[in-house]
């Protein structure tokens, strides 16, 4: 485990789902090169998180998304892929983007 704070790329305070799941996606890929530059290799994978504001109905409601990049061994897949949090959640069949995972929580 190698936390580090990295930039987002999108605003201080996020909002709605683009904004801050670009931000967790943005945040993943950084921390990304952020271990590849002090190890000299690239991580199993990395994890970038974002939290944000939306708007549902007259309600102003904060929600959070991640995103997962790296590696698609099964190890890395089992560890990463559980689906039974009820969150929202994408594999993506798109290996070009980096990106192969992102979860909404629901939101409070």
């Amino acid at each position: 485990l190698h936390p580090c704070s990295v930039p987002s790329g999108v605003p201080d305070q996020p909002f709605g789902d683009e904004e801050t799941k670009l931000g967790a996606k943005n945040r993943a890929r950084a921390a990304q090169s952020h271990y590849k530059e002090i190890h000299g290799e690239m991580p199993h994978f990395a994890i970038g998180l974002e939290g944000g504001l939306e708007w549902l109905n007259d309600e102003l409601l904060c929600m959070a998304w991640m995103a997962v990049v790296g590696s698609r061994s099964p190890l890395v897949l089992e560890c990463t892929a559980s689906i039974d949090c009820g969150a929202e959640y994408d594999v993506s069949k798109d290996d070009s983007s980096g990106c192969w995972g992102t979860a909404k929580t629901g939101t409070f």
